[in-house]
């Protein structure tokens, strides 16, 4: 592994399963636009120290990736570090409407992983991989610009 690549990247990897359970982008943006919203900003000010359009644009980058986990897929994905620290938050600020909204929206839980279970399953290459592939589905699904490998989300060698 090359120097700049010190890190391994974070296990928030997904193995997609899949029920016939259809996901609506825009019901999932409108359900965040409630306190759930204003709630995760304040949660991710405070405890990254980020700036409230960092965490604005952070929460909307982690509403497509949910939306891009829910669709049916055997892809591994793998998130930048901010919609890693948004699904953390999201998770933390109330879990059970976290699992509400992964089974009304998704059909199922969509779980956030240990890095601990990648690294013992998964070379450096694989994970890389699977962040590339993440990124190219968003780009094709949102048109957004594909994220470099710098931002994925990464955790220290053990």
């Amino acid at each position: 592994m090359n120097s700049s690549h010190s890190t391994l990247l974070h296990s928030t990897c997904l193995s997609l399963s899949h029920t016939d359970q259809t996901l609506s982008y825009q019901a999932l943006c409108t359900l965040f636009e409630t306190d759930r919203r204003a709630d995760l900003v304040s949660a991710l000010i405070e405890r990254h120290h980020w700036t409230l359009n960092k965490a604005e644009r952070a929460i909307d980058e982690y509403l497509m990736f949910l939306f891009v986990a829910a669709q049916p897929s055997n892809l591994p994905l793998v998130p930048t570090a901010n919609v890693d620290c948004v699904w953390e938050a999201d998770i933390l600020q109330n879990t059970a409407q976290y699992i509400q909204t992964c089974d009304r929206f998704c059909g199922r839980i969509i779980h956030h992983s240990s890095a601990t279970a990648l690294k013992k399953a998964a070379t450096f290459d694989s994970i890389e991989r699977a962040f590339s592939d993440t990124q190219t589905l968003l780009s094709q699904r949102f048109g957004t610009e594909a994220a470099p490998l710098s931002d994925a989300a990464a955790c220290g060698l053990l």
